[in-house]
Formats: C-alpha cells, sequence, structure tokens
C-alpha cells in the first residue's frame, strides 16, 4: 500500500517513530474515510473500516513491528486495543499467545469477541489501573512481554497516524477533535500536531471520568477515586503518565461532556452514518457542545465496515465494538 504525495511530503516533518508506526499500519490497512456531515458542520474521520473496527488497530500495528522476539504478550484493555493485539498479532506472526486483562465492569459482548480469537482472559476487580498492574505482573511472572493500551511511545506513535491520514486528505485541517480515555489517541494526535504544525487539539472526556481535564487545569497528575461514566472505553481512573506529560504544555484542551451529551451524538450519528460506539461519539459531542464548526472528529470505533476476520473467527458482535 503506497504512500499519496502528500504523505511522504508530510514524513519530512514527523518523528522517526511516526514514520515506522505509518509503515506498519499501512502494510495492514488502507487510509479509513475522511467524510463531511454537513447536517452538522463537521467531518468524521471513521475508523470503523479498520479491520477490527477501532483506531487501536495502529497502536497495535506500531507495537508489534517495533517490538523485538515477541513471545508470550500481556495486555490490559476494555476490548478495542486487545481485539486489535490479538488480530495484528495473527496477521504478522501467526502468534496468538496473547491475554488479555478485563475488569468486572468489561462489556460482556467485548470480551466474548476476544475469547473467540483465542485470546486468554483474565478477570480482575477495581480499576483500569489495577487491571493494567496485573497485566505488567503478570508478564514479568511468565517472562512475557507487556503492551500497554495507551502509555507506550510506540502505541502513541501508531495512533498519532490518524491526524496524519487526516492532514493528508485534508491539509487546511484546522481542529481536530478526538476521545480520551488513558490518552494515547490525545497525545498522539498532539504529537502529530507539533511535528506539522498548525492544527489545534481538542480532546473530548466524559464528566465522570475527566481525569486528563483535571490533570491539565492543576499541571500534574490527578487520579480520580473511581470513573462513573456509560463510555466504557473511556473509563480511565487517571491518564498515562506519558500521554499527561506530551499534553502538558502543548496548547491542546479537554472538552469535558456528560453521557446524555455523547447519547445525542451517537444518535445523530445512527441517523448519518450508521451505529457507533458510544465512546467513540465523545469527539462529536464535544464539537457541538463547544460549536467547533469545520472540525475533524474522530469517530474511534464501531461496527466494522469491512468484511476482515482474525484466527477464522468473526471480529464483529452485536453489541458495541471492541
Amino acid at each position: 500500500m503506497s504512500a499519496t504525495f502528500f504523505e511522504k511530503e508530510l514524513r519530512s516533518g514527523m518523528s522517526s517513530d511516526v514514520a515506522l508506526a505509518l509503515a506498519a499500519v499501512r502494510r495492514l490497512a488502507e487510509p479509513t474515510p475522511l467524510t463531511h456531515l454537513p447536517q452538522l458542520d463537521l467531518w468524521i474521520k471513521d475508523e470503523r473500516h479498520l479491520p477490527t473496527g477501532s483506531f487501536k488497530l495502529r497502536g497495535a500495528a506500531a507495537w508489534v513491528s517495533g517490538t523485538s522476539s515477541i513471545g508470550q504478550v500481556f495486555t490490559g484493555s476494555s476490548g478495542n486495543h486487545a481485539a486489535a493485539l490479538a488480530w495484528v498479532l495473527s496477521s504478522t506472526l501467526g502468534s496468538r499467545r496473547l491475554t488479555a486483562v478485563v475488569t468486572k465492569q468489561s462489556d460482556p459482548a467485548k470480551v466474548q469477541t476476544l475469547v473467540r480469537a483465542g485470546v486468554r482472559i483474565v478477570t480482575v476487580a477495581g480499576s483500569n489501573e489495577s487491571r493494567d498492574r496485573m497485566a505488567r505482573h503478570l508478564a514479568s511472572e511468565h517472562e512475557g512481554q507487556y503492551c500497554s493500551s495507551h502509555d507506550d511511545p510506540l502505541v502513541i506513535a501508531g495512533q498519532a497516524t490518524v491526524a496524519v491520514e487526516i492532514l493528508d486528505a485534508m491539509p487546511d485541517t484546522s481542529t481536530v477533535v478526538v476521545p480520551v480515555g488513558g490518552g494515547g489517541l490525545f497525545a498522539g494526535t498532539i504529537q502529530t500536531a507539533a511535528d506539522l504544525g498548525g492544527v489545534r487539539v481538542v480532546g473530548a472526556e466524559p464528566s465522570g471520568a475527566n481525569a486528563m481535564a483535571l490533570s491539565l487545569a492543576a499541571n500534574r497528575l490527578v487520579r480520580l477515586p473511581a470513573a462513573d461514566t456509560r463510555c466504557d472505553a473511556l473509563r480511565a481512573n487517571e491518564p498515562g503518565l506519558r500521554c499527561f506529560q506530551i499534553a502538558r504544555g502543548s496548547g491542546a484542551s479537554v472538552v469535558v461532556v456528560s453521557d446524555q451529551e455523547v447519547e445525542h451524538a451517537q444518535a445523530l450519528l445512527r441517523g448519518l452514518i450508521g451505529h457507533v460506539e458510544l465512546s467513540a461519539a465523545a469527539g462529536v459531542a464535544a464539537a457541538l457542545k463547544s460549536r467547533l464548526a469545520g472540525a475533524v472528529c474522530v469517530v474511534t470505533g464501531g461496527p466494522r465496515r469491512v468484511s476482515r476476520t482474525f484466527n477464522g473467527a468473526s471480529s464483529s458482535s452485536t453489541g458495541d465494538r471492541v
């Protein structure tokens, strides 16, 4: 899959990590579409077209491509990242040696998708941070490798490729709005904006899980006692440290939206482009709330728009996408 002329020009200004990540993503998937919705005066970067229906494939592709001697892999995930990692490991290495640690609050449909893909599941009580600690512990105990869903430099570089594609398709983009959970996509988009210049980055965070907004306001990492939101993919008690460090001082901002505002945005999108995962509609909710006319909103996931499978099992489900 060859790069476009402008994408080649972009590479001269981007970091080496992002350039390598872009090459890794290109080996697995075409650029996702950028669609204008005149009814909302917004542009949509539709990540449902990626093989597992989520932007998380980008970070997984970059991590697998940039990690040597991969054996047993362990991760913590609400579903999106683990499904992407399973698909990339299977597609590129023929490996099914992935263990995903999930919480008791994880969406059962997402967990079942992982089980069908041959992923070993470990369930823990508590927060996403407890989940990630367990995944790191298991990786150490079994002499495996831990892949963070958001706070790894390779994963962040992979997520940065979303913004590269946006600027390739629409060079005059002024504002990009992305959902914020742990912060990997937010940090990656900021990284691309810093490398290439001239783009405002806005994060969209649920009011019940607004740790990044609070952290940026306090200029220090803030941990919430609990995250309370129906946006399960954004249910983080605290942002990743590396993600926060990239965001701090970058000039990027975060718009906090209620679950009701996200549900309204999801309903609007359903009538225009079809079903998207609730968390994926957060960027549109933030753009509508802040009246960011002409902004590009990254719709991070939903039912797959392409016919792909991994390990011989379908990655689709009847509920929200992983």
